[in-house]
């Protein structure tokens, strides 16, 4: 199914600053996604689509929080099988189909001073970085196979471990991440992003702002990613009322309106009272 896009221009966004790009609307998403976007517990990535090549492709995202979009993220493409340096982490919905609106699983926001990339460190926050990792690793280095839903080959050649060093930083592309998640406020028409070193520290700042706590000490399991295309197909909205259109002059009879029965066979509502005195041959 193609969902509806909206082109944000300028848009304000909770975190500060602007938001500029193409995205699929909160309106548009399965009202499971929608529950979750819903829920002041997670931040949310929606991921909108993804292509996949031998050694490469792309995943667009949506940032979410509380019915709000934060921003947009790039990341790697989304694989069965890992390839080093060119896949997005696991998604944290096990079986979409079966999704209510409570995540199967979430991944750990933490704040860290550790990198060994300048290049990640001039986006911190107050000399902190937001990094990824999985619920077995509070500390926020690792992400386990055993606590993603990943195929049995995903990752086999590091054994139990399936990402570490993920961060949420800055870049233009999937070509700036390692299985991180490439955060900012514009997103280029080719599904790339403006370089947002800022909107990274102003993303840092916001979720752990004391009106959203989200991340900070002690603070775990915030983070939801879905993969909207593994979600059923919402349903087409038809309308369940119309007017009855004169076909002489194109306006609509006054009084009279039809609806959808449980037959689907539309029926005249409220029809105008037909004279019962008029005269034969009139």
């Amino acid at each position: 199914m193609a969902y509806p896009i909206t082109n944000l221009v300028n848009q304000p966004t909770p975190i500060g600053g602007n938001l500029n790009g193409k995205h699929i609307s909160f309106e548009s998403l399965p009202e499971s996604i929608q529950v979750l976007i819903s829920n002041p517990k997670y931040v949310v990535l929606v991921r909108e689509s993804t292509t996949t090549t031998s050694n490469g492709g792309r995943t667009k995202d949506t940032l979410w929080y509380n019915k709000q979009i934060l921003g947009f993220a790039v990341e790697d493409a989304i694989r069965d099988v890992k390839i080093p340096l060119k896949t997005a982490i696991p998604d944290t919905i096990e079986d979409a189909s079966k999704f209510k609106g409570i995540p199967s699983n979430v991944y750990n926001i933490i704040l860290s001073t550790y990198t060994k990339s300048d290049f990640i460190r001039s986006s911190f926050y107050d000399k902190k970085g937001m990094r990824v990792s999985s619920k077995g690793d509070p500390s926020g280095m690792n992400i386990y196979e055993s606590d993603v839903f990943t195929s049995d080959k995903f990752a086999t050649d590091r054994g139990k471990l399936a990402f570490d060093g993920v961060f949420i930083h800055q870049g233009n592309s999937e070509n700036s991440s390692a299985g991180c998640i490439i955060f900012s406020r514009t997103r280029n028409s080719d599904g790339t992003v403006k370089l947002d070193v800022n909107g990274v520290q102003q993303l840092n700042k916001y979720l752990q702002s004391p009106s959203v706590g989200l991340i900070g000490k002690g603070k775990l399991q915030q983070l939801a990613i879905v993969n909207l295309w593994e979600f059923p197909e919402p349903p087409i909205k038809i309308p369940t009322t119309g007017t009855v259109i004169n076909s002489e002059t194109n306006q609509g009879i006054q009084g009279v309106t039809i609806k959808k029965t449980d037959s689907d066979t539309p029926i005249p509502v409220n029809p105008p009272e037909t004279p019962t005195n008029i005269p034969e041959g009139s």
